[in-house]
């Protein structure tokens, strides 16, 4: 599994019929980046594939280094995923996975897929996520979640750019 696949599938930033919503964080509605709207699936199939969209407006040019710190809890008793191999509640960098986008993702894009984020409006719709089988993890992903993800340039991480949070489930197809 590459590190791009198991991003997407983490942030699932991100099928059934009914859409869970992906919000703007409490207290960052003028931050740098802000999150109108967006949707991803209430139910996320292991293995599958959904597409997600989300409207994002950046005020202003990004930077270098953007990354994605992500915080997953599971839900029912409450367990803060962990990072493990770079996958779970870690650090991501965006910029990297942008620069690794599949053409699909890219021509969605209103810019070349790199760094920096140009100020603009990112009206992403059918962004193509793949959900890889994880074998015999899979059972264990299984269950309800929790994810908020703060971005912000690797070298000042306290300068938050913006923040999302969802909630999903993980379904085995």
């Amino acid at each position: 599994m590459s590190k791009i696949t198991a991003t997407f599938f983490l942030v699932a930033f991100l099928a059934s019929t009914t859409n869970a919503l992906v919000k703007q964080c409490p207290g960052y509605e003028d931050s740098q980046m802000v999150f109108i709207n967006g949707t991803v699936p209430d139910v996320i199939y292991i293995p599958g594939s959904f597409d997600m969209s989300m409207f994002v407006v950046v005020k202003e040019d990004g930077p270098e280094d953007l990354y994605m710190g992500l915080e997953i809890t599971r839900l029912d008793p409450d367990l803060e995923v962990p990072c493990v191999d770079g996958i779970g509640s870690c650090p991501y960098d965006l910029c990297q996975i942008i620069d690794n986008f599949p053409a699909e993702a890219c021509a969605i894009l209103p810019q070349d897929c790199s760094c920096p984020l140009l100020a603009n409006n990112f009206d992403l719709k059918g962004l193509p996520v793949e959900v890889p089988d994880f074998g015999p993890l899979t059972p264990l992903m299984i269950g309800s979640y929790v994810a908020k993800a703060v971005f912000y340039p690797l070298s000042d991480p306290s300068n938050e750019l913006g923040c999302i949070e969802f909630d999903f489930t993980f379904a085995q197809a």
